[in-house]
């Protein structure tokens, strides 16, 4: 099956489900955290964003996106970042983990195409 709708996958989603957490690994990157951020709006996720804490909070104000401190894991390297992805899932504090690296600012990127992009359909 192939959603090549957001929408058409969300239609599917029981909110009142088991809600896991994601561990957003570059949350300065403003689409990784722009779909985090509809997903965690929408009741569906929790999320744990690594990353710079600045960096982030400056991401999450030019999306319009309220982010609070406790959501926030600071690390100063992509490395040191995926560290933490990874540390929190063994410790079971996360689920998953997700993240993206390009570019320095997130809405300066080099390149248009989103991180995770596969193809033309959102899931495949």
């Amino acid at each position: 099956m192939v959603f090549k709708k957001f929408e058409e996958l969300l239609a599917l989603v029981d909110p009142k489900a088991n809600k896991k957490t994601v561990a957003l690994v570059r949350a300065e990157d403003d689409h990784a955290l722009g779909a985090v951020a509809e997903v965690v709006e929408k009741g569906l996720i929790d999320a744990i964003l690594i990353g710079n804490r600045e960096a982030i909070k400056e991401t999450a104000a030019h999306l319009g996106v309220n982010v609070r401190d406790e959501q926030i894991l600071d690390a100063q390297t992509p490395e040191e970042a995926a560290t933490e992805g990874v540390k929190l899932i063994r410790e079971g504090k996360a689920d998953a983990a997700s993240g993206c690296q390009q570019g320095d600012r997130p809405w300066q990127r080099q390149s248009d195409e989103p991180c995770g992009a596969h193809g033309d359909s959102f899931l495949s």
